[in-house]
Parts: C-alpha cells; structure tokens; sequence
C-alpha cells in the first residue's frame, strides 16, 4: 500500500510541469510522458494489487494454520495413543504386582505369632543386650547409652513390670494395632490408587505390609513395622537389622514381584505411664522419639557407605496420620535417611 507514495516521492517526472515539457526535446518529452502514464497506471492499478496481495498472504497463513492444527493434531494423538499405552502397560504392571502379592500373603495366624516374637525381642532392654550385640560398640553405644537414661528419667516404670504387662493377650492386641494402625493411616493418604497388602513373605523374610502404588510421587514400598517401648532395647541392633531386611527384601521383591520397591521400617515409640502402657489414642512421648530418631540417625551416618533407599520412621503412634504421612518424601535411591513424625 506503500509503494506508490514512495514512487510518487522519488520520481520527480511527476512534477514536470507542461511548460517544461514543451520546451524538451521530443525524445525527451515522450519519455517523461512514458513514465507519467506508468506511473498513473501503477497508481490506479495499486489498490486492487495490494488487495490481492493481501488475499494471498491472508489464504496462506490460514493454510499453514489448518496444516499445522492437522499435523498437531496427529501428534497430539500419538502422544496419547502412547501415554494410554504406557498406563495400560502400568496397570498391567500393577495388578501383576498384586497378585504376586496375594500369592507370597503369609497366614494371619503364623504372620501374628511371629510379629509377638519379635515384639517381644524388642523389649530387651540395653543392659541385657548389649553384651551380646556386636554392634554396639564406640560413641554410639555411648549415645545410646544417653538417650535410655534421658528416656528412663521420664518413665521410670522396671522393664520386668512392662514385659509382664506387654504379655500374652495384650502382647497380641498391641503388635496387631501397630500393624493395623500405620496400614490404615497409609491406605487414607493415599486413598484408592494404592493398595496395602498385610503379611508378605519374601524369600525367607517377612514384610508387616507392602504398598504398591498407581501415583508418581509414592513409590512401591515393603513396610517392617516395630513397636518400641519407651526405654527400647539397643538401638543400633535396631538399626542393623533394619539395614539387614532392606538388603534382603529389596532384591527379592526386584526377583519375586518383578518391581523395584523402597524398604520401610517403622519404629513406633510408645511409653508406660503410672505403671500402665500407654494405649493407642493417649499423648505421645516426645521426647523419647527425638532420641531414638537422632541416635538412629547417628548410627546411619556412620554407616553412610551403603547404597539403600531405606526410609526409618520414627514416631509415636499419634503421629502417623494420613496428614503427616502425605508430607513425607520417600527415598526411592541413595543412602538410609531418618525421618520423625
């Protein structure tokens, strides 16, 4: 559109005046004539060019927009086509993994006799075992040694009172409700695109629970659930022996379940009170769990060469809640991390 202004300003035969031209040469006028009808013509002609021009640019742009938008659109589809392929494939993964899952379940009678013994163990205290723990050695031991009388001067109920009263039917319905308790708190957080299998036997080890998950951001995990009384027995044993399972679980349920899974241990720290355990729902013992956690903590960063995405809870029971539960970031790689509720 701006062409024949710009014309019209650098052709200055377009000012000649008729004088002027009569007093030219013939040759010269006719050129300067010749010009002077181009230049009419350009400029009568100019509209419907320019409108044609801008047709044409317009027809073009609306092409490549349609083509583009086609050519989206057919990736769009691929894409798609691929990501429902790819949840397909993961949730023919994931109900594999289930029924694998169902296949390695313990029997709930056996599952709950060998949770007693081992809840049971538990409640040795550091005087007894420590002698017989070839770990507890160095400033650790020391620590630990510390954190049992910190724990001791807030609860001093005799450990002998606590196992009779930890015996038998109570014994039963105490590791049971831990179990039960951290299962359901796991199934409410991340509601219905995880499942919670109780009771899995894994080689020759055994898992209270294995979560096996749909989301993103909550890996498939195998859960070892403790119950620790106030004054709990050698800390670093604890510890060991989480490290130990982890190993082990991890690369049978890579072999047996054909999926990569996380190792948790929880160890749930609960204390006596006026010579009565206190039940699930009655306040927590802070202070016994901050010492648990930093003297696992410790015992884990000395033992910072090993390669496992061990994840150690360590709260009292009021604390695991769906809420706090949600928070945590599992370690899917690198070395044994602590974390406190």
């Amino acid at each position: 559109m701006g062409l024949p202004v710009l014309l019209l300003r650098s052709q200055s035969v377009l000012k000649t005046t008729q004088a002027e031209l009569q007093a030219l040469p013939p040759g010269s006028r006719s050129a300067i004539q010749l010009q002077q009808e181009q230049m009419i013509l350009l400029l009568r002609s100019w509209p419907y060019v320019s409108s044609a021009l801008t047709a044409i640019g317009l027809a073009l742009i609306i092409w490549g927009a349609v083509a583009w938008k086609k050519q989206q659109s057919r990736t769009d589809s691929r894409e798609l086509a691929e990501l429902a392929k790819l949840e397909t494939d993961r949730e023919k993964a994931y109900q594999e993994t289930l029924l694998l899952l169902r296949e390695h379940q313990e029997n709930p009678e056996i599952a709950q006799k060998r949770r007693e013994e081992e809840a049971a163990e538990s409640l040795v205290p550091d005087s007894e075992e420590a002698t017989d723990s070839p770990m507890s050695t160095g400033s650790v031991h020391l620590a630990n040694e510390e954190a049992t009388e910190e724990i001791q001067a807030d609860t001093p109920v005799p450990t002998a009172n606590i196992r009779n009263y930890l015996s038998g039917e109570r014994l039963q319905e105490i590791t049971k409700s831990s179990v039960m308790h951290v299962m359901n708190a796991l199934a409410a957080a991340y509601g219905p695109d995880v499942d919670v299998t109780p009771d899995v036997r894994l080689g020759d080890s055994f898992a209270d629970a294995v979560l096996t998950s749909r989301l993103r951001t909550v890996p498939n995990m195998i859960i070892d659930i403790k119950h620790l009384p106030s004054r709990p027995a050698n800390i670093r044993h604890q510890i060991h022996d989480a490290i130990v399972w982890g190993l082990k679980v991890r690369a049978q349920a890579k072999k047996e379940l054909r999926a990569p899974f996380a190792p948790v241990t929880f160890l749930i720290v609960d204390a006596p009170a006026h010579g009565q355990l206190v039940l699930f729902g009655a306040s927590p013992v802070p202070t016994a769990v901050r010492r648990v956690a930093k003297v696992s903590t410790q015992i884990l960063e000395e033992m910072g060469n090993i390669e496992l995405p061990l994840n150690v809870v360590v709260a009292a029971t009021e604390s695991i809640t769906p809420k706090t539960l949600w928070k945590i970031g599992w370690r899917t790689e690198g070395h044994p991390g602590v974390i406190t509720l």
